[in-house]
This record gives structure tokens, sequence and C-alpha cells, in this order.
């Protein structure tokens, strides 16, 4: 270096005659072109060169130059360079800080846009579970729902309390199987015993009973409350992640636990209303559907008859000389025996007919697609299997149980619920007064 001005010198803290015959590569060690040569090399080849880079002051601080320099020639000689250096490390903080920001801006665009779309997620979720009217419908709906708020999961499921509440079953489930015990005890799952979201990894934290192995990976478990009342638990197995264990977890339990305490809340209410709905068609005592439900169910069916021209009869039965029991042994005694016979109704009939409970001692049946010789064949086996029950009231056996029973069916018979019912009914009556213990068709 042949000459250098006071400006120079102040940018990078040194006397003038520290400058003089030094060379300016070693104040620029990092001056490289963009072929990889040192720039000066370059600028001495005859070729000019602008570069920003990082220079050294007396110190040791870095610095960032804007370095630009032009080839002197003279005479068709190369003989030296022009050479000037400017302090940009303002310019340059100014813009990586304008950079970080911009990158930390669209990083929080991105988080609002997949909480946004997990918002939206969560509202079609209690939208569809609002409108369940079965908790296997509700339990359908949390399927496909919870697959959408986490794609990344490897599995899950959904545990519900079994009415007994001693145990924990699962309702549906997603994903791999067997990473989880599909019936367990609710002591085995520590989000149930604490009440609170629990995590279970093989780097940390105590893991639950109900896993039946242990894979890598991290697995959630967040209990469900809805109305005061624990259903059951949401479970969630995640694969391992390369990022910050912590954040990844933070962020999916926040969002599992919004979507546990939906499902919660929505399970309690479609089972509240399913509780409400059994108890407006079913009898108490018996558990049969009730005269109400009867009385739809056969208009129904006659529509449904009607529409296939298929048949369908309707039985009317009595429990012979009831009040005997009542009279005798007391009112428990009676319920009793009609539980009985409900319970024999229940096992005996198919699964598209449909036993109730008329009143007091009497029972009806309706049997789809049956004519009145079937359906008096499947009484008279009725009346046959009441005769075996051998019933015991505080270890005193009871006496037989028989029953009386009218036949009535569509078309023959009747074609309206109302014609149906009085032949029914009419016949029951008959086999009454021909000495009970009987079946009677309409004529």
């Amino acid at each position: 270096m042949e000459l250098a001005n006071l400006a120079f010198s102040n940018l990078f803290e040194r006397e003038p005659g520290e400058l003089i015959g030094a060379n300016l590569d070693s104040l620029l060690p990092k001056a490289t072109a963009a072929n990889g040569t040192l720039w000066s090399e370059q600028v001495m080849g005859g070729h000019p060169l602008r570069q920003t880079l990082q220079a050294q002051r007396k110190d040791g601080r870095n610095f960032d130059v804007e370095l630009q320099a032009v080839p002197l020639v003279i005479d068709g000689s190369m003989r030296g360079a022009y050479t000037i250096c400017q302090d940009i490390s303002e310019q340059v903080r100014a813009s990586r800080a304008e950079r970080e920001h911009s990158e930390a801006l669209s990083r929080l665009i991105r988080q609002l846009e997949v909480q946004t779309g997990q918002m939206t997620l969560l509202n079609e979720m209690a939208g569809l579970l609002e409108c369940c009217a079965t908790t296997k419908e509700a339990c359908s709906v949390v399927d496909q729902s919870v697959r959408k708020l986490f794609p990344e999961a490897v599995s899950g499921a959904l545990y519900t309390f079994r009415a007994s509440r001693n145990l924990v079953e699962v309702a549906v489930s997603w994903g791999e199987s067997g990473r989880s015990y599909p019936v367990f005890a609710p002591e085995a799952c520590w989000a149930l015993r604490r009440g609170q979201p629990h995590w279970s990894s093989m780097s940390a934290g105590v893991a639950c009973a109900h896993l039946a192995e242990m894979p890598a990976g991290d697995y959630l478990c967040l209990p469900m409350v809805g109305q005061g009342e624990t259903l059951g638990t949401l479970h969630l197995h995640f694969p391992p992640s390369d990022r910050e264990v912590s954040e990844m977890q933070a962020s999916r339990q926040r969002l599992a636990a919004s979507a546990a305490a939906q499902i919660a809340l929505s399970l309690a209410s479609v089972k509240l209303r399913e509780k409400l709905r059994d108890q407006s068609i079913r009898d108490p005592l018996t558990g049969l559907f009730n005269r109400r439900f009867m009385e739809e169910s056969l208009q129904r069916e006659l529509i449904r008859a009607r529409r296939k021209n298929h048949p369908l009869s309707v039985l009317f039965l009595d429990i012979d000389h009831f009040k005997r029991f009542n009279d005798t042994f007391g009112h428990d005694a009676g319920d009793l025996v009609l539980q009985s016979a409900a319970e024999l109704l229940t096992g005996f009939f198919r699964g598209d007919d449909i036993p109730c409970r008329w009143g007091g001692e009497e029972f009806a049946v309706i049997l789809p697609d049956s004519t009145s010789q079937n359906a008096a064949t499947r009484a008279d086996e009725l009346r046959s299997e009441v005769k075996k029950l051998n019933l015991r009231y505080r270890n005193v056996a009871l006496a037989q149980i028989t029953v009386s029973i009218g036949v009535a069916a569509f078309p023959e018979h009747g074609s309206n619920c109302e014609e149906l019912f009085r032949i029914a009914d009419r016949c029951l009556y008959q086999s009454k007064s021909a000495g009970r213990d009987r079946v009677t068709v309409g004529i």
C-alpha cells in the first residue's frame, strides 16, 4: 500500500505509518472474488471489483465494508489499483434485522394460518357432534375429525367408561393398532388418575400402564370431562420429532385439550339425550319399549308392510292370575315375574321383532314379515317357554307362570293399528275365557 487517507486509517483504527507499505490483503482476509481468488489478484489482472465483505480492525473486531477496486493502468501497463472502503455495518445490521423481522412475520402468519385451520376443524367437529343422535354417531365423527386435526399422529383412540365405571373400553380407534389395550381399569391411565393431560415416552415421564408397548414416539392421554362427569380419555400417539420437544408437545397438548373438551361436552349431551329418549320410550321396570313406542312402531311397520306387500302380525299376551303373585308374595314378587317375562321376551324373538309392555301384566309384540300362522306357531312356542320358568322369591318357589295370547295379522284381520289392536285384544280375552294358557288367532 503506497497511499492511504486519514478516513481509511480511522476506518481500520490504524496509524497512517502502519498502513503505508502494508499488504491490503492482510486487512481484508475474507475478500475473495466470485471465482475464489483473492480480490487483489482479480484487480491486478485488470478486472474491477465491487464486493461486500467483513474486515478486521486492529483490536480484532470485525465490521462490514463495501470494497470497490479498479485497476490502475498507465501507458497500457498495470501499475496498481485504486481501492475505496466504506463502513456499511449499520446498513448490514439494519438489513439483517429487517430480514429477521420478515422471517418472524412469515412464521407468525404460518402459525396463524395453522391455528385458523385448526379452529375451523374444531368448529366443524363441534357442529357435527351437536347433530349426532347417538353415541355411535358421535364416535364416528370423532374418528374422522381427530384424524384431520392430527394428521401427523401414528394412531389414536377414544375410550369411554362402561356403565359400571370400573373399566374403560375403546369406543373408536384409528391408525396403528395394538399400541394400547382395548379395555383397562381407570387406574392404568395417569390422565384419569390426575385429571389432567399426561405424556408417556421413552425419554421422560411415567408411562401409563394401559400401553401395550413403548416404541419410539410420544403418547398423550387427555381426560374427557363433560358436565362435571369424567366420560373417558382421548389417546394419541405421535412419532419422534426433530423439533424442540417441549415446544412441539405444548402445541399438540393445547390443541388436543381443546378437542377433548369439545368431545366430552358433546358426548355428555348425546348421552343425556339418549337417556331422556330411552326414558320416554321404555318401561322403567322391565326395560321393554312402552305403549307409546309400540303404537308409533306399529304405524311405521304397517306403512312398510303395505309398500312391500308383506304380512305383519301382532301378539297380545297377559300373565294369567298375576294378581295372585302380588296378593300372596307382595308387589316385589310381582315385579320379579314381570321382569323375568320381559327378559324371556327379549331373548326369544328376532332382532327385528318389537316386544313391548302394554301395561300392567300385559305385553305386546310386533312381528314384521310374519303371517298369522307363523305368529301363532311362535306364540305357542313362547307359551311353552314361559311355563318352564322356575322363579324363586326370598327362597320361596313361586307358582308356575302361564300366559294367554291373542294374535292378529295384517292384512287379513285389519288394515290399521286400531283394528289390529282390537282384534288382538279380543283374541286375548277369548284365550282367557277359554281357560287361559292358550293361543287364539283372529278370524
